[in-house]
């Protein structure tokens, strides 16, 4: 019987690269299954696929060197490899995966994928895809998308936009280049195209080495805002790449107030009909904490359902009300010098769960 049947160690199946090694890009730590169930797949051809998806998503990749087989020493070593440093993404899949999800709670300051682990949520995305070719299901996902972000020298350029806005605390008053990272995995296209676009525009005016992230689009089964192709989330993230907390935030509500009241002036130039429209959820009123009120200052959600938020207003801003309860005290982070206790946004997790904005009730005025 092999070590693999038996659940022993086994012989690295590339070595583990330094952080940096490949350049400035993030590291992505990728852990495998089980052997046993990789059928006539070997490991060299599913870390091939794991590294075509990490490459597309701007990573360099690391893989661990203990299978799925060894999970208790996957695990040990995986933590000891994350105490070490350097690791912005872990992915896990299958056995991989389902020691990801151990590890969350202890590292909440990465991303983390599991991708064929049960409850992971990973293959609801992936619909048909059989186990073992669910990572090159994925890398092909990415790849498409990233695809799409390139220009194209045959494809007719949309006619450019001027926009010269007012900069608010760091923010250009001019537009740059877009700076748009890679959607996270969940993320379906298939919303109204105004919104996607308006949030692709106002990145354009964020300060440099700062992006927007794409979170949760269309969603098929939501009867709500989302499920209408009507609703938008999104996160930020700094120049160092770390997700600012995008719900129920007060450190971060001036920085994603920054982005939205941005937004706003996009929206009124590119889209003045949804001038009653537009909405953000970060003046979604209510009290916050375990028990308070779900959907309450919901600073990733954007929709086009209709002006609404008894916290505030884009004309007016927080209420003095709103501003004392919520204990609004940080600036915003935009133009502020990375990496310093006093400026730099909190570790925060990057996990990809969805928050369900739309689960709260609109306000009434």
């Amino acid at each position: 019987m092999t070590s693999s049947e038996t659940g022993g160690p086994e012989t690295p199946t590339s070595p583990p690269q330094p952080p940096g090694a490949e350049g400035k890009r993030p590291t992505m730590l990728f852990l495998h299954g089980m052997t046993g169930r990789y059928g006539n797949k070997s490991t060299q051809s599913i870390e091939e696929e794991a590294r075509r998806y990490a490459n597309a998503r701007g990573y360099n990749l690391e893989v661990l060197p203990y299978l799925g087989n060894a999970y208790r020493k996957q695990e040990a070593l995986a933590r000891q490899r994350m105490k070490q440093g350097g690791i912005d993404s872990i992915f896990g899949f299958s056995m991989g995966g389902y020691t990801v999800n151990r590890m969350r709670k202890d590292f909440p300051g990465v991303e983390h994928i599991a991708l064929g682990a049960t409850k992971s949520g990973r293959e609801a995305f992936l619909p048909g895809v059989p186990h073992m070719g669910l990572v090159g299901a994925l890398a092909d996902q990415a790849e498409r998308e990233a695809a799409q972000r390139q220009p194209s020298v045959t494809a007719t350029a949309p006619t450019p936009i001027s926009l010269t806005l007012s900069g608010a605390n760091g923010l250009s008053t001019t537009a740059g280049g877009t700076k748009m990272a890679m959607p996270q995995p969940q993320f379906r296209a298939g919303g109204d195209p105004r919104l996607q676009r308006i949030m692709e525009e106002t990145s354009k005016y964020l300060p440099e080495g700062w992006r927007v992230q794409l979170r949760s689009g269309y969603r098929p089964r939501d009867r709500r805002l989302h499920g209408k192709r009507m609703a938008i989330d999104i996160d930020l993230i700094d120049p160092r790449g770390r997700k600012l907390n995008s719900y129920q935030a007060p450190e971060n509500f001036r920085t994603y107030q920054d982005f939205a009241h941005k937004a706003r002036r996009v929206q009124m130039q590119m889209y003045p009909e949804l001038a009653n429209k537009f909405a953000w959820g970060g003046y979604f009123g209510g009290r916050l904490g375990k028990g308070g009120t779900y959907g309450a200052m919901d600073l990733m959600h954007f929709d086009i359902g209709g002006k609404r938020g008894r916290a505030g207003s884009f004309e007016k801003g927080l209420s003095p009300a709103y501003l004392k309860t919520w204990g609004i005290t940080k600036p915003s982070y935009f133009g502020k010098v990375p990496g310093r206790p006093e400026h730099g946004p909190q570790e925060v997790s990057r996990d990809t769960a969805i928050v369900r904005s739309e689960d709260y009730v609109s306000p009434k005025k």
